[in-house]
């Protein structure tokens, strides 16, 4: 376990799912590298799918939604797992960033030192660059199953759909510079390159359901003035 302080607050890298918000946010303000914009993006992409649970949790069961039961249940159950996953995430987006800045401590005063701190950098580089394609990844799932909770979901909550939606889209678009500042630093290759695709492949999707998802919520509340 790796401890660190901000003030007087005494944060691990393992209790970004538990600690109050204000402490995060006082962790995440204080001169200490970790946490970081990604976790930061991990944890955006949680609040994203925390006000799609609530919209889910507000239409599933109730008499009056119950014909959208059957397709909404299981979005709800996949949206649960996801929101919990991208806590994990932030977890594991610290740990990653500490191993780099561990990599880069390592010294470099010879030849052969050289080359196996540029190995273990290289190593934590990937992991570096993978957990936030994951964070990305995680949320175009989200998104991909939001269209039917803006179409089917309790109207009068559409717009947490919307800025679930937005901090979703956020948080990809986050993880998207997290994965290349950490590509730029690795010894190119084909594992950079399919990175570097896949999460290029994760914008773009996510951007289209998010167009659609927004424009399905604005028609539906531009019906019901």
């Amino acid at each position: 376990m790796i401890a660190r302080s901000a003030g007087s607050l005494s944060l691990s890298l393992n209790s970004f799912q538990s600690i109050p918000t204000a402490a995060f946010l006082d962790a995440l303000a204080s001169r200490e590298p970790v946490p970081g914009g990604g976790t930061a993006a991990a944890v955006t992409g949680s609040h994203g799918t925390a006000l799609l649970c609530m919209v889910l949790n507000l239409t599933v069961g109730r008499r009056r939604f119950q014909r959208h039961d059957g397709i909404l249940r299981p979005i709800q159950q996949r949206l649960e797992t996801s929101r919990l996953e991208l806590l994990n995430l932030a977890d594991q987006d610290a740990a990653a960033y500490a191993e780099v800045d561990r990599c880069l401590k390592l010294s470099a005063h010879d030849p052969s030192a050289r080359t196996v701190r540029r190995a273990e950098l290289d190593r934590a580089l990937h992991t570096a660059a993978t957990v936030p394609l994951q964070v990305a990844d995680t949320c175009r799932g989200v998104l991909g199953d939001t269209w039917e909770v803006a179409n089917r979901g309790n109207r009068t909550v559409l717009s947490d759909v919307m800025v679930g939606t937005h901090l979703l889209l956020a948080a990809v678009h986050s993880s998207n510079v997290n994965v290349h500042v950490n590509l730029c630093m690795a010894t190119p290759g084909a594992k950079q390159q399919a990175l570097a695709a896949d999460i290029t492949a994760c914008i773009k999707d996510a951007v289209r359901f998010s167009s659609r998802i927004l424009d399905r919520c604005t028609e539906r509340m531009d019906q019901s003035r």
